[in-house]
């Protein structure tokens, strides 16, 4: 099942850029504000937080997801929700791809 998972995920990027962790491609946006994104991880990704509900799900490799003072182990197939203005980041195991839907209410 995690095979497909990750192969049947298409992309079409409205934008793509290269970031302190690898690279990051907007796939829809609203008001110049990302509605979907998809990130690649080749190191670690730095803390942050936001107004927005955020749904990440795996596509690819594993690790850490740390939210809050939670620290969620996660692989292909799973999906994290973060809330609203709670710090969060990433520890990836060798790589991981992830798949961000922001939302204002869950």
């Amino acid at each position: 099942m995690s095979d497909f998972i990750h192969q049947s995920v298409q992309r079409q990027p409205l934008k793509r850029k290269e970031t302190s962790f690898g690279f990051l491609e907007l796939l829809a946006e609203k008001d110049g504000q990302p509605l979907v994104e998809f990130l690649h991880f080749e190191t670690n990704g730095r803390n942050l937080h936001h107004d927005e509900w955020e749904v990440c799900r795996v596509t690819s490799g594993g690790g850490v997801i740390v939210v809050g003072e939670e620290r969620v182990q996660v692989q292909v197939g799973d999906t994290c929700r973060i809330p609203p203005r709670t710090d969060h980041w990433i520890d990836q195991d060798g790589h991981l791809d992830v798949m961000l839907v922001y939302l204002q209410e869950l």
